[in-house]
């Protein structure tokens, strides 16, 4: 299986938007590891983020992080959809942060700048809770399809 990187998926990203609905319901898919994506939060631990657990939370607007400001420029030119994805500009892909010191970090793609950025969350402790929210294909099927290829 093939590790992504942030850049990788953002370079295609309408192809993954294409085949959503596809890549959560396989886990095959589902599973690819995505390099420093991941939810560290004090004391709940570290938790890997792949493919498709970034696709859910970015393709629901759940973890997006909204431009504080735009140039009117842009503004006025811009059609309606154009000014939603204008405001939805950061995608969260790494949380790190402890409930107890309330200090919390996210890495996100900016889809302006076509780079990384590192933010200030308020709370890291919302997100997590989204994410152990989500739903997933069961792991066992990738598994069991190894398994059954090594026993032919």
């Amino acid at each position: 299986m093939n590790t992504l990187s942030i850049s990788q998926i953002f370079s295609h990203f309408s192809l993954y938007q294409k085949n959503y609905l596809s890549i959560i319901q396989d886990a095959e898919q589902y599973f690819t590891p995505v390099t420093e994506a991941f939810i560290e939060l004090w004391p709940a631990g570290r938790h890997q983020l792949y493919l498709g657990d970034l696709l859910q939370l970015w393709l629901s607007e759940k973890w997006l992080i909204e431009k504080t400001h735009s140039s009117i420029l842009d503004t006025l030119s811009a059609t309606p959809q154009q000014i939603h994805q204008l405001k939805k500009d950061q995608y969260i892909y790494q949380i790190t942060g402890s409930n107890l010191s309330g200090r919390n970090q996210a890495k996100v793609w900016s889809a302006s700048q076509q780079d990384v950025v590192s933010v200030p969350l308020d709370s890291a402790f919302k997100f997590y809770c989204i994410y152990k929210g989500m739903t997933r294909p069961q792991k066992h099927h990738i598994n069991s399809g190894k398994f059954l290829k090594s026993a032919i």
